[in-house]
């Protein structure tokens, strides 16, 4: 195999992605979500993470780390994605998750869904 490439000041150049195209979570509950580097990073870094709403969703619907932090030789980390029993019938709620400002040598992957399934009997739902 060959060595990632490296970018200026020899920061070597990965990419990083969830390890799921969708997570599934339902209210009052969590998501193990993952998050992999394309390589040993061969520095520390820190990933920032962003969730945006969908069909109804804010941030007032989840909790998730700011960002994960990965220490040289890590290519893979998990944080919990907590929804949160708002008793609001939400169907079709989801959350988009993505990357923030990457540091220098990350590039993002593509997004994640997350749907948050409504609690079992929740009338509309």
């Amino acid at each position: 195999a060959s060595a990632p490439a490296a970018t200026g000041d020899d920061v070597v150049a990965v990419a990083v992605s969830f390890g799921s195209p969708t997570y599934r979570a339902t209210e009052g509950s969590s998501a193990t979500v993952t998050v992999r580097l394309s390589a040993d990073p061969e520095r520390d870094v820190r990933i920032p993470l962003t969730a945006t709403g969908g069909n109804g969703g804010t941030d007032a619907d989840w909790t998730l780390p700011a960002a994960v932090a990965f220490a040289d030789g890590e290519t893979a980390k998990t944080f919990a994605f907590a929804a949160a029993a708002d008793g609001t019938a939400d169907p079709g709620e989801t959350a988009t998750l993505a990357f923030g400002s990457l540091p220098a040598g990350v590039s993002a992957g593509t997004p994640a869904t997350m749907p948050c399934d409504d609690l079992p009997g929740m009338a509309g739902s």
